[in-house]
Formats: C-alpha cells, structure tokens, sequence
C-alpha cells in the first residue's frame, strides 16, 4: 500500500499520526471491494456472480465505499505504526484531516485522516538497587497452633439449646428474627427489606454494624427489643453510611456450642492420625501460610517503593483494561460469597475508585520489572520452567507431566506463566540486590 506518515509527540505516551493513502492504493481497494460485491451480488436479470460492475457500483457502491474505507484505515494505521516503530496500546481514534471533519474515500483522489493513540511509555528503571525493605517472620509460635486447635474444634464442635433461663451473653448463638429501617429527618422509620430477616447470630461475632449484637445482650428467649444505632461512616452501602437506624429484635432460642474433648478420637475425627500428627501438620500449613503472606507483603513494599522513586505517564486504555480484569475478579468473588445483585451493585459504587487505584498501581508495576529484566538482561532457563512444573505438581497432588502438558500444548498459557515467572525472576535479584532486615 503507498502511503505516507506525519508523526506529532502531543504528551509522552500519545502520538498524532497524519496517513495520506495514495489515490492508487484508494482505488485498488476500491476495485477489489467491487469484485467480490460483484461474487456475492443477487440482483433480478442477472445470473450470480455475472452482474456488471457498472450495476454492481450502482446498487452496491455505498457500501462497497464504506468497506474499502474501513480496510484502508486499519491497514494504512498498521502498517504505519510499524513502519515509525512506535508501540501502540488501545483501539486508535480516528479523525479526519479535512477542515469540515468528514471523512469521506473518494475514487481517484488520495485519503488523508489523523489517528491519535495512546503508545507504551519509554520507562528505564532507576534506583532499584539498595532498596531498603523488612521481611515479616513466618515463624510459627505454639500459641498460633492452638489458636488453630481451637479452630478445628469450633468446626466440630454441635449447636446445643440452652435450656435454662438465662440471658444472653457474648459468646452464645441467638437465633432471632429482626426488621429494619433508615430513621428520617422528621423522625419516623423508613423500612427496608434488606436491613431484615431471621438468623441464627454469634453475638460478639461482628457480623452486623457494630452495636447491634451489644443491644442483645441480656435479652432472654422471647423477648423483643427495639432499639436505635448509626450506620458507620464508611459504610459499603453509601446511601446508608453515617444514618440513624431502628431495630426490632426478637428472640426465639438461645444456643451454644459444646465444643469436642481434645484427644486421639478427636484428632482422627478430624482427620489426622494422632494429636502430635495434628499439631505437625497444623504448624507446617501456617509455615507455609505466613512465608506467603509474607511474600505477598514483601513483594507489596518492593513495588510501592519502586513506583515511588520512578513517576512516568500511564496509558488510560491500559488502566481501564487492568480495572475491567480486577471488576470481574471482585465480582465473581461477591457472588460466591452469596451476596446478591443489589448487595453487589452497592460494593461496587464504593469500591471503583479503590479498583482503579490499584489497577494503575498494578500496570506501573509491570513496566517497571519489564524495564528492570531488560536492562539486567534477566532470561528464563529451561530449568525455570521445570521447578515451577514439579512445584505445582507437588501442591495439587498431581503428575509433573499432566502440569508440563497444560502449559506446554497452550502457548497463550505458556506465554501467562513466562510473564508470571519473569515477574518473579525480577522481585528476586531486586530483593537480592537489597538492604534486607
């Protein structure tokens, strides 16, 4: 295709690229669109496929225009920012260069438009050496594995009544029925179906806005209550936030847990060949459990201080992107969680702006350890690949081989866990090259 390019820098990561498309080329593609108008056309006197091409452009010619247009841009643009070396990230927004802003293909002239996009920042990493950074212990003390214990037993432990009269305490299980309502400026109650409902509670749990469970202590099985209590400030739902509500409770039951004795019939009860099997175990899992979150932690403290010490401008399509993958993941993770469309809807007004937060957070991340890995010239080595296989075998109990075939036989997997390992070869020699306390 001929065609020539004006190439204008209005910021550091948008470009303004002027394409003029020789009228040649325009009217190549022109002629190719008519011939396979021409194949397709079904027009009444004419056989299919033999319909003139002087018929086919009168009844066809519109939208034949309209297709070579559209095939002309996206080629020209293509093959233009190829030709100028520049890395574009989004969809381009297309203008016309003509002083009334139509852009219009017309046969035997040459089509100049203007494509504004938005390119991949030129980052170099700096001061990523000598970073100072503290690593959380993930030792594990006796007393985090009886908290575990205690746990376990809670999870087989059995819901009994209480049968005396007494009233409740923090601690006890009431299963209690409760309406609600928003309390209006003049004073009455507004109610609301979903500040209601019947349930059995752990009062002191912290399930609901905190002071509604210190309102049920002292009540007895068959007592209501109607009391007042705010909404906190930072509420998720943000048209309750900081308003005065109203409670009527009442309570059916009072229960509490038995919990089981703690000896071998337990501990194989739940699963374990012995008490000392149990406490093995229990200490291993929370090992494993604390080096994660303490990589999480660490790998956390790295990036924040690696986009502090390197500002740059980020691409908004690649902002929008990331926060479009973290929405979906918050999402399906509310909705496993059981909470319903509206109850979803409310989590998301308050939660975009902290969505897209982190989703900027993340793209600056990613660039900053690509840049990184470039300038170190950091490669994955086959050996990479099979530590990361035998790892994940080893965690899902299954053969090396079916992990090796999942990746292998997929390149968009192979290329997912080639940026993830990259990723981590990079956090490596930062931590490695680090003030570590």
């Amino acid at each position: 295709m001929e065609f020539s390019v004006k190439v204008e820098e209005t910021s550091k990561i948008k470009r303004k690229l002027t394409i003029t498309v020789r009228a040649a080329s325009v009217d190549l593609q022109v002629q190719e669109h008519l011939a396979e108008a021409q194949k397709k056309a079904r027009l009444k006197g004419f056989r299919p496929g033999k319909v003139p091409l002087t018929v086919v452009k009168k009844f066809y010619g519109e939208d034949v225009k309209y297709r070579a247009l559209n095939a002309l841009v996206d080629v020209s643009f293509r093959e233009a920012v190829t030709k100028e070396n520049l890395r574009p990230v989004g969809r381009p927004a297309i203008e016309s260069a003509s002083p009334d802003n139509r852009l219009v293909l017309e046969e035997g002239k040459d089509l100049t438009y203007t494509a504004i996009v938005e390119v991949l920042p030129e980052v170099k990493a700096k001061d990523y050496k000598g970073l100072k950074i503290e690593r959380p212990s993930a030792d594990v003390t006796d007393e985090d594995v009886k908290r575990v214990v205690q746990q376990v037993r809670d999870t087989h432990a059995e819901m009994m009544t209480v049968d005396e009269e007494r009233p409740v305490k923090k601690g006890d299980f009431v299963d209690m029925k409760f309406e609600g309502g928003v309390v209006t400026a003049e004073g009455t109650v507004e109610k609301r179906p979903d500040m209601g409902g019947q349930r059995v509670l752990e009062v002191g749990g912290g399930d609901l806005i905190p002071g509604f469970e210190d309102h049920l202590v002292g009540m007895k099985r068959g007592d209501k209550k109607t009391f007042r209590i705010a909404f906190p400030a930072d509420y998720h739902a943000t048209e309750l936030a900081g308003k005065e509500a109203e409670f009527a409770v009442e309570v059916f039951e009072l229960k509490a847990k038995k919990l089981p004795e703690l000896n071998e019939e337990f501990a194989k009860e739940a699963g374990y060949d012995s008490i000392a099997d149990m406490n093995t175990k229990i200490r291993e899992g929370m090992g494993q459990h604390k080096k994660e979150e303490a990589d999480r932690k660490l790998k956390s403290d790295v990036l924040e201080q690696l986009i502090a010490k390197n500002p740059f401008d980020v691409p908004e399509s690649l902002i929008q992107a990331q926060a479009r993958h973290l929405l979906e993941e918050f999402v399906r993770d509310l909705k496993r969680s059981g909470f319903s469309e509206q109850m979803v809807q409310q989590a998301l007004t308050s939660e975009l702006d902290n969505l897209r937060k982190r989703a900027e957070n993340q793209v600056r991340a990613g660039l900053l350890l690509d840049s990184i890995s470039k300038i170190e010239n950091l490669h994955l080595a086959d050996g990479d690949y099979a530590l990361e296989y035998d790892k994940m075998a080893k965690s899902m109990n299954v053969p090396e081989k079916e992990i090796r075939d999942y990746y292998e036989k997929d390149p968009t997997r192979k290329e997912n866990l080639e940026f993830r390992l990259r990723e981590q070869k990079t956090l490596n020699f930062i931590q490695e090259h680090a003030k570590m306390k």
